[in-house]
């Protein structure tokens, strides 16, 4: 039996997971999903991969759950008709407060940005950049394809478990990838995954290693459903600061067996709560500083390196209570950083004009005054395209 007809038998007997190096690329690489942040995006490659396992750890209340709440929104941007699954272990998820945080990353409705101009017999349609005008029958085409992102709302798509037991949130997650109707599963948080027998054993009885031999079957098979699915998989994880007696206080729940299970690691460090300018307004938000963890899309770690991020390094991204990231404080940061805006906040645009500004609210408000700030965007991401 030659190499070829070896091939062909394993295929037919193993399938899909049988494949030739070239075309590896295709089988690897399955898609990305924003994070709604434009900094972050660029310090892991264009945002989270597909079909793979993603933690963010951090300490509580450092915005690992709006942050994975962001994250379904722009993936239903993306796909709005493949739903999302919230397993809320800690019963601790607030619906109002992230659909308020979130909805923004999903386009608004056609119907909410269309009027009608009697004297032209024409739509007229709001976007970010330009109004675009539509003919009726442009218009009802375009009702329909929208049709379906009009459906997309977050609280429409996104289905919260509360499980009893790990056993049951196993099967429940193993139920729903065959389903091939989702998109992103987010655990929150992955330390409450306990079995059965350790959530009715008797206080005080110890049942050495229980959890430890569950995590690792529920990892390991949930790693191969989200890889045969092409689902994106967001643990968040705190760190054990509050029940540890020995070692580092400071360490992801399950240690460093969790960690190597995982394709990309976002550690969330403390946040700073403060005063933030946005959009012109006083508002309250808080600086955090993140960083990757741990990330094997090497090519993209190195991409970063060459262009100042060394992989774990920090950045510092902003979110606005009931707003989510700040991407107008996002774009500065990073073409300051690419060396787009240069000096004291000096940005020259395509048809040469020089926008300065004292200190970086200052130069953001000039920006928004000339209306400025989607040019900006395009240039930065022009300078280092991050990947689709």
């Amino acid at each position: 039996m030659n190499i070829e007809e070896a091939k062909e038998k394993l295929i037919r007997q193993f399938g899909n997971r049988v494949f030739p190096f070239s075309c590896a690329k295709e089988q690897y690489e399955k898609g990305k999903t924003s994070t709604g942040s434009i900094l972050i995006d660029y310090m892991i490659g264009g945002g989270i991969p597909k079909g793979y396992p993603t933690t963010f750890w951090g300490a509580a209340g450092a915005g690992k759950t709006t942050a994975a709440t962001i994250a379904a929104a722009c993936a239903l941007n993306n796909d709005p008709t493949r739903g999302i699954i919230y397993c809320d272990l800690d019963v601790g998820y607030s619906p109002k407060y992230q659909q308020e945080t979130s909805q923004r990353y999903i386009d608004h409705p056609l119907s909410d940005r269309a009027t009608f101009n009697e004297a032209d017999n024409l739509w007229m349609i709001k976007t970010d950049d330009v109004d675009i005008s539509m003919t009726q029958e442009e218009y009802e085409a375009a009702a329909i394809s929208d049709d379906k992102r009009i459906k997309s709302k977050l609280g429409d798509m996104l289905h919260v478990f509360v499980p009893e037991s790990g056993e049951q949130l196993l099967e429940f997650l193993i139920s729903a990838c065959d389903t091939e109707a989702y998109q992103m599963i987010i655990i929150d948080p992955q330390d409450l995954i306990m079995p059965s027998r350790e959530i009715d054993r008797k206080v005080g009885a110890e049942l050495p290693g229980l959890r430890a031999k569950f995590l690792n079957e529920f990892v390991t098979r949930m790693k191969l459903k989200i890889w045969d699915g092409n689902i994106s998989l967001i643990y968040t994880s705190q760190m054990r600061n509050k029940f540890v007696m020995m070692g580092n206080p400071a360490t992801m729940s399950g240690g460093f067996g969790f960690q190597h299970s995982m394709h990309l690691t976002l550690a969330f460090g403390t946040p700073k709560i403060q005063a933030m300018k946005y959009r012109g307004k006083d508002r309250l938000g808080q600086a955090i500083p993140i960083r990757a963890h741990k990330s094997k899309v090497s090519h993209e770690t190195l991409k970063s390196a060459k262009e100042g991020f060394n992989p774990g390094d920090y950045i510092t991204a902003n979110l606005i209570f009931g707003e989510g990231w700040d991407n107008e404080d996002g774009v500065v940061r990073l073409g300051t950083h690419l060396g787009v805006i240069t000096g004291q906040y000096r940005w020259i645009d395509s048809e040469g004009q020089e926008f300065k500004g004292r200190g970086k609210d200052n130069f953001i408000e000039t920006i928004l005054e000339n209306n400025k700030l989607d040019e900006l965007y395009k240039q930065v991401l022009n300078t280092k395209k991050i990947d689709d």
